[in-house]
């Protein structure tokens, strides 16, 4: 990454605007559950969205508010944008099938051996069974295009940006990673997730910019959802 763009916030700064964001979600649940006539599917899919878009604004404003002149550190910006998109969704199709038939196997092998049980099996309730054309066309919105967007700017932009000020690479990584994994809850799709992470970071790390994160955080979660949709249908 470029000197110049290490971030000036501490990383502990991460944990109010996460919170903000949250707080702004569960205030949109009540919304949509009230309009929607209950807490349901498409309530579900556009509270999701609503946290995302929180998440990205909350985490933009706190640094343009506190921070000014600094937003540029986050990584939004490329000079390179077509080259950096095309590099990471190359890359995010590379890490899917990394995490699907190299890393998830192994950590299932281990838990057996650790625990002597089978895995929790993972269940992504990303589109509800059976969904209808709206729906899907929610999920969509909130998998594939917000929550790449609003968690790249957040776990890599804001919080592996400021530990990679004051850290080397690995351990900056490493604790981002685990981070954004333990927001995925399921104990085995953490454990995968934070594989993913750290692959995230790296791809910040070598392009520069969000914009190739971005990129292969969307290309991943496409990837899934459309594995999941398939079975959903």
């Amino acid at each position: 990454m470029d000197q110049r763009l290490r971030a000036p916030w501490e990383p502990w700064e991460a944990i109010p605007v996460a919170l903000a964001a949250l707080g702004s979600a569960v205030v949109a649940s009540v919304i949509f559950a009230a309009a929607l006539g209950g807490p349901g599917g498409s309530a579900l899919l556009l509270t999701a969205i609503a946290f995302q878009g929180a998440l990205a604004a909350c985490t933009v404003a706190w640094v343009g508010l506190r921070y000014r002149g600094w937003v540029p550190a986050l990584g939004l910006r490329s000079d390179r944008a077509t080259r950096d998109v095309a590099s990471g969704a190359w890359s995010g199709a590379v890490l899917f099938l990394a995490a699907a038939f190299v890393v998830l196997p192994l950590i299932t092998v281990m838990w057996r051996l650790l625990t002597g049980t089978e895995p929790p099996a993972i269940d992504q309730p990303v589109v509800p069974v059976d969904p209808t054309p709206v729906q899907i066309v929610l999920a969509v919105l909130a998998v594939v295009v917000a929550a790449p967007v609003a968690e790249e700017i957040f776990f890599r932009g804001f919080l592996f940006g400021s530990l990679r000020g004051r850290l080397p690479f690995l351990p900056s990584a490493a604790i981002s990673a685990a981070v954004f994994a333990l927001f995925h809850v399921q104990p085995l799709l953490v454990l995968v997730m934070v594989f993913v992470g750290v692959g995230f970071a790296y791809l910040f790390e070598r392009r520069g910019s969000l914009a190739a994160s971005i990129a292969a955080h969307g290309m991943f979660n496409l990837i899934g959802f459309t594995v999941i949709l398939m079975d959903r249908l």
